[in-house]
């Protein structure tokens, strides 16, 4: 079951346009939004957080296009900026959203900023980027949601902070078996070690999607001499980089075998496959 999905959305700006973006989030898993700056992700996440108004398509949650934010009361949000007032103390982000959400728990919210070290006297605008991370992530998880929608929320935080959120999401996970997740990184080690699909966007347009396995199967690296690239179709080289000694392209794995024999072909990480793609002829 799907519990988003995106219908050929679109958002036209002057300079850019999402065009026609489709995907599901489905229903009891991590779902990875993984491309480069600029790629459309978080347009597309404020396209599901009803925060801006769409050129074309349509986004239904839970198979119903939503007819005012009451849907949101569902939904755990981590922003890559904080949406907290500036002068609002961490108690006052406790006492208004008390308010805002039916199922909001004091104590549950008290108890996971405290375990991040927050006091709850100190001003949001005092905070680190990380300490402002924590902060979303514990409104987060302080309300009952059933979907948290994650847009680069590990971007402020050290190694070890972003391996305690990645427990945190693991968790969360294991506490209902419908508790769904929509991840936007561009940190993709993160979706490594926890990701169950992908969905990949670049300039606006679609990619891939589907299981991160299929994902990791489905492309190459394929490394040659630059004289072996002749035997094989430009229009299968889906990236490209020279180093001092070889050349290395990124392939459809079905093409892996283009480049002759005298080749050494790898399996690429998510990290490798986002940064290789539409890859210009730069050297290393």
């Amino acid at each position: 079951m799907d519990r988003i999905a995106l219908k050929e959305i679109r958002k036209e700006y002057s300079a850019f346009t999402l065009n026609g973006i489709s995907f599901p989030v489905k229903e009891g898993f991590i779902t990875g939004f993984i491309g480069p700056n600029g790629s459309g992700k978080t347009t597309t996440i404020r396209a599901i957080l009803n925060l801006n108004h769409l050129n074309g398509g349509e986004v239904l949650y839970r198979g119903v296009r939503p007819e005012d934010n009451d849907y949101l009361q569902d939904v755990g949000i981590v922003l890559d900026e904080s949406y907290f007032p500036n002068d609002w103390s961490v108690e006052d982000v406790n006492n208004v959203l008390s308010v805002g959400y039916k199922n909001w728990k004091v104590a549950e919210f008290s108890k996971r900023v405290a375990g991040y070290g927050i006091d709850e006297k100190l001003n949001v605008k005092s905070l680190s980027r990380g300490m402002t991370t924590k902060l979303m992530l514990a409104a987060a998880l302080s309300h009952g949601a059933k979907t948290l929608v994650l847009d680069e929320p590990t971007s402020g935080l050290d190694p070890r902070s972003r391996d305690e959120f990645r427990d945190t999401i693991q968790r969360y996970m294991a506490e209902d078996e419908e508790n769904t997740v929509l991840f936007s990184t561009h940190i993709t080690e993160d979706l490594e070690a926890i990701a169950d699909y992908i969905a990949f966007i670049m300039d606006g347009a679609m990619i891939f999607y589907g299981t991160k396995d299929d994902f990791l199967e489905a492309y190459r690296i394929v490394k040659c001499r630059e004289a072996d690239l002749k035997a094989a179709d430009p229009k299968v080289i889906l990236g490209k980089k020279k180093t001092s000694t070889h050349v290395e392209v990124l392939v459809e794995a079905n093409m892996a075998d283009a480049f002759g024999e005298n080749t050494v072909v790898e399996k690429p990480s998510i990290d490798r496959i986002m940064t290789f793609y539409h890859r210009g002829d730069e050297d290393a």
